[in-house]
Formats: C-alpha cells, structure tokens, sequence
C-alpha cells in the first residue's frame, strides 16, 4: 500500500506558502491580516493584471498609505 499522493497532503504547495509567510516577515506584513486581506481580493475578482498589487511588499505600502491618510483625517488640519 502506498501514501497519498503529494497533491493529496498539499506538500507541493508547501515551499510556496513558506515564501509567501517569509517574505512577510521582512516587509513586516502580518500574516493573518495579509492572507485575510489578499483572499478576500482573489476570491471578490481581483484581476490578473494588477496581481502585483497583492504581493506583501506593495501590499504593505498600499497599508500604510492608507493608515497615513486616515490619520491625517483625524487629526484635522494642522494649526498655522
């Protein structure tokens, strides 16, 4: 009797998903936020073309730019 095949346990997919989960930590992306984030993308119709978009280093940029601005919006404009 043989085991399951590698498709079957997903060991292919392994060395892929150890890249992806590394390559956040040195951009700093957190992982769950990242993957929950860039999922929901893929699974809403995210196009091919801007697949780029999703990577953890243009995924974070895209974090702070946005966390940036929010903040500017609460602090108001700033006093002369």
């Amino acid at each position: 009797m043989h085991g399951p095949r590698e498709e079957e346990v997903g060991f292919a997919d392994a060395p892929v998903i150890y890249s992806v989960l590394g390559t956040c930590a040195l951009v700093q992306a957190p992982p769950v936020a990242y993957l929950t984030d860039v999922l929901a993308r893929i699974a809403d119709g995210w196009p091919y073309s801007r697949v780029r978009e999703l990577l953890p280093d243009a995924w974070v940029e895209e974090r702070r730019a946005r966390d940036g601005e929010a903040a500017s919006e609460v602090k108001g404009p700033s006093s002369p």
